[in-house]
């Protein structure tokens, strides 16, 4: 088989089980060699890890990945851990979006630190979209680990982080946040999304003031739940 793109959107198909995750694994393995782009929607809260991990398993052997999509509910800190592992293995991947909304679980110091292994391992990234929503045990110290291991990165230049309703985030991840955005010139985009976290009025206005450094493009609102921050930034031509 010559297939290189692949797009598969399961999003809200409660019947989908671990098990019909692992056959579309199978079904899908004779193209692994082929494959440059591949997008999983697989969000089912009621499914649990097993399909995940078997997923982990194939996603090695695509050799010539270089665009990688995987939205999932996670359910525990094990199927989250295998997946980074496996994706840490892509040396051609140049885009990544991984979409792990938390419901039932929060991620341990074990799954960040392996986030920021992956992305240490991922020496050709430029596009980055990583959403974490929900995760209540993310603290200040694991996004400044996660933006540290993103400033290693030669070559990225657009950059997608969600941190809404992690309520331990703070001014100080705000901050790391903005010297990303002012220390590094190949970013032509960066999206923060930080509703309901626990960052304060200020802390926003101070990633606001990004906008005045290179960049033409902000805009920031506020919703009846917490003030909302979009940083979309592009360089001046």
């Amino acid at each position: 088989s010559q297939l290189i793109l692949l797009h598969l959107n399961f999003d809200k198909c409660l019947r989908l089980t671990d098990i019909s995750v692992e056959n579309l694994v199978n079904g899908i393995q004779q193209c692994h060699s082929t494959l440059t782009q591949l997008s999983l929607f697989l969000y089912n809260p009621k499914m649990g890890d097993v399909g995940l991990v078997s997923l982990s398993r194939f996603l090695p052997t695509l050799t010539r990945i270089q665009e990688l999509s995987i939205h999932w509910h996670p359910k525990s800190d094990d199927g989250c851990y295998q997946m980074t592992k496996a994706i840490s293995s892509l040396s051609s991947l140049s885009h990544l979006q991984l979409h792990l909304p938390v419901i039932g679980y929060s991620f341990t110091d074990r799954t960040m630190k392996s986030m920021c292994t992956m992305l240490h391992s991922l020496i050709t990234l430029s596009h980055l979209d990583l959403s974490l929503g929900g995760n209540k045990s993310i603290t200040d110290a694991g996004v400044i680990d996660l933006i540290n291991a993103i400033q290693s990165l030669q070559h990225f230049s657009r950059l997608h982080i969600s941190l809404k309703r992690c309520s331990k985030v703070t001014d100080v991840s705000g901050q790391k946040i903005e010297d990303i955005v002012r220390a590094r010139t190949s970013l032509i985009y960066v999206e923060a999304d930080v509703r309901s976290t626990g960052m304060s009025k200020s802390g926003v206005a101070n990633l606001r003031s990004v906008g005045a450094v290179s960049y033409t493009h902000l805009r920031a609102h506020e919703t009846p739940e917490h003030l909302v921050c979009r940083l979309l930034l592009e360089k001046k031509k």
